[in-house]
């Protein structure tokens, strides 16, 4: 994706009076128009728990997320908070994007933890079939399918974990998944490290990573 630049996401009939998702270069994004008529994009999860915000509704000059009806402006400053009914300040900004996934996984199964500064969303995915050949199981391609369907809207992705399931994902995204495959950025090798172990390792290495894009002299 080229920063400052202009893409064709829809026309304009295609947008009424409701979120519309749209994808774009890999990247999910929701499309609303405010009450004076404008538009406005956004990325289609919600700062909170990653939900889809194209699956919830315009209000006032904004949209509410779905899940727990957090509201966001065109510009995708939170603006209410229902729990409490209090308005959030602006929180304070920092070098990682907005949502990231760590996938520990192997042939049997996958820990998929989302991130985003504040909140941890984790998520255990088990092969359904128990039986296996020659170390893999015989329902490889649901198993994985399920892992990607897990991580719509996710920017970016570190894969990690023992063995050879992380590559071979990677490649049925690669065949399948493109969205997924798109946000995978690497895949490291670990044992069995805890959940909060992983979270870790995804911060420190997003952290990394976004340094590294948003520096001129490594494009």
């Amino acid at each position: 994706m080229i920063i400052n630049n202009w893409y064709v996401a829809c026309v304009a009939d295609a947008l009424t009076d409701k979120p519309l998702r749209v994808k774009m270069l890999a990247h999910a994004f929701v499309l609303f128009r405010d009450a004076a008529g404008y538009v406005h994009c956004l990325s289609d999860a919600c700062c909170h728990r990653g939900a889809s915000l194209s699956q919830g509704i315009c209000v006032n000059s904004g949209i509410q997320c779905p899940q727990h009806g957090w509201e966001f402006n065109g510009a995708g400053k939170c603006t209410l908070i229902p729990t409490g009914s209090r308005t959030p300040t602006e929180p304070p900004r920092s070098p990682m994007s907005t949502f990231h996934a760590v996938v520990w996984m192997d042939h049997h199964n996958a820990h998929v933890l989302m991130f985003d500064r504040e909140h941890v969303q984790a998520e255990r995915i088990q092969s359904r079939n128990t039986h296996s050949h020659q170390g893999k199981h015989a329902d490889i391609k649901s198993y994985f399918a399920e892992i990607s369907h897990g991580l719509a809207g996710v920017h970016e992705v570190l894969l990690t974990g023992p063995g050879t399931a992380r590559t071979e994902f990677r490649s049925w995204c690669d065949a399948h998944a493109k969205g997924c495959a798109h946000a995978i950025i690497d895949n490291v090798a670990s044992d069995h490290p805890t959940d909060p172990q992983l979270v870790a390792m995804g911060r420190q290495y997003f952290l990394k990573f976004d340094k590294m894009a948003n520096d001129p002299s490594q494009r």
